[in-house]
């Protein structure tokens, strides 16, 4: 299944993730703090479409497959984790 921007269920489980990510994490720390353990069912309905909405970025984008990779929120999802708790 590939992601379109209107699929909404991708949307609401960006979301989540975007509540979930303080500072940097790797893959497998966000996938721990969201009780998940399918890395494929992470990457395609979690972690794609909030990169594909710009809520979250790669700390070294150069090297997306990389061991080291990180992940961090954008401008844009830091704006919208304020405005859901403030």
């Amino acid at each position: 299944m590939a992601y379109r921007p209107s699929n909404r269920p991708s949307k609401l489980l960006a979301l989540r993730l975007i509540n979930s990510l303080i500072g940097e994490a790797s893959m497998p720390q966000l996938m721990e703090k969201l009780e998940l353990n399918h890395r494929p069912n992470f990457r395609e309905n979690y972690l794609v479409p909030a990169i594909d909405l710009d809520f979250i970025e790669m700390t070294n984008p150069e090297s997306p497959k990389s061991p080291k990779q990180k992940y961090r929120l954008t401008e844009k999802g830091k704006a919208l984790y304020k405005k859901q708790f403030t």
